[in-house]
Formats: C-alpha cells, sequence, structure tokens
C-alpha cells in the first residue's frame, strides 16, 4: 500500500477516534443548550425575571442574587449541578450530589432557586 494511502487511513481513524471521543461532551453541551432555552423561555413563571442566566462553553450560570448555580457539562457526558451561597462572611460553595439525568438537574435548579430566593 503506498504510504499515501497508508496514511489517509491512519488520519482516518484517528480522526474517527477524536470524534468518538468528544461525542460524550457534545452531547452534555447539548442538554446545557437545552436547559438554557427553557430557562429563559420559561424565566417569568420561574420568577427569573431579575437572575443572569449565562451560557459559556460547558458551563451555564443562574444567578439570582443570594446563590449561583453552576450546570457543568462533563468530559464523560454527565451534567453537575454545582452551587455558591452568597454571604458577607465569604461564599459557600457545594455540589448537589445524585444528579444523573437531564429532569435531576431542573429538580435540583428549583430547589436551590426556592432555598435561596427570598421572594418565593
Amino acid at each position: 500500500m503506498p504510504l499515501k494511502d497508508l496514511y489517509i487511513a491512519e488520519f482516518g481513524k484517528r480522526m474517527a477516534a477524536l470524534q468518538a471521543e468528544a461525542a460524550p461532551q457534545k452531547a452534555a453541551n447539548a442538554q446545557l443548550a437545552r436547559l438554557h432555552d427553557d430557562l429563559v423561555a420559561n424565566r417569568e413563571e420561574m420568577r427569573l425575571t431579575s437572575a443572569e442566566i449565562e451560557l459559556l462553553d460547558d458551563e451555564l450560570q443562574i444567578d439570582p442574587g443570594p446563590v449561583l448555580i453552576r450546570v457543568l457539562a462533563a468530559p464523560d457526558g454527565q451534567l453537575r449541578v454545582t452551587y455558591e451561597v452568597k454571604r458577607p462572611t465569604g461564599a459557600v460553595q457545594a455540589t448537589v450530589p445524585g444528579v444523573e439525568t437531564y429532569e435531576d438537574v431542573e429538580s435540583a435548579i428549583v430547589r436551590l432557586l426556592v432555598q435561596y430566593n427570598p421572594t418565593y
């Protein structure tokens, strides 16, 4: 087999491997985009009108004031929810355990918003 054909075949294998490796992250980023769109579409009903909702590359931030909620798209394809409670003495950071599905992420966000939003 000529060198050019070997190179093209090997390059094709490498590209396929890279795409397969990136697929879980890409899927998690798509879920973040969907979640962002859902939050923006329902912000009035959820009393998020004054909250800042920002979608970064692999992170969604929701900042209604007393708490900063972050949803991270992990390389393994999972979404992780962390939050930071803002206090005068310093922020307290925590991770929400047991978040495995998209619905778990939605529930975690709603629980945090209700818990830390005094307007509810």
